[in-house]
């Protein structure tokens, strides 16, 4: 995807196209660390289309298209395609449809 989506995380906006947070609450924007969340609950809101999105704690919906998308703990909610992958360990998969592999361990896995 060439342009760059609005990510909304806990209410802070960004805009990028691969974002992923660690264990820590490092907040890493297209290859730049951009902050550190100190919030244990975490959600994040993409609006547009990511490539790539990846978080260890916190529920994740993308309005939009996305290629990868993975989170440790917390339910992943994708209003469009996936193209490639999908995992949780603990918590629920939606997406209007999912190309590549899908995985939870402690969750439901549904496609609209």
């Amino acid at each position: 995807f060439k342009e760059k989506s609005v990510i909304s995380i806990n209410g802070v906006n960004y805009s990028g196209r691969n974002i992923q947070m660690d264990g820590s609450g490092n907040l890493i924007i297209d290859g730049n660390h951009i902050t550190q969340i100190e919030s244990k609950n975490v959600v994040v809101n993409v609006v547009g289309n990511v490539e790539e999105l990846s978080t260890t704690n916190g529920d994740v919906s993308v309005e939009g298209d996305v290629v990868d998308v993975s989170s440790t703990n917390g339910d992943i909610e994708i209003s469009g395609s996936v193209t490639g992958n999908v995992s949780t360990t603990n918590g629920n998969v939606q997406a209007k449809e999912i190309h590549g592999k899908v995985k939870t361990v402690n969750g439901n896995i549904k496609t609209k």
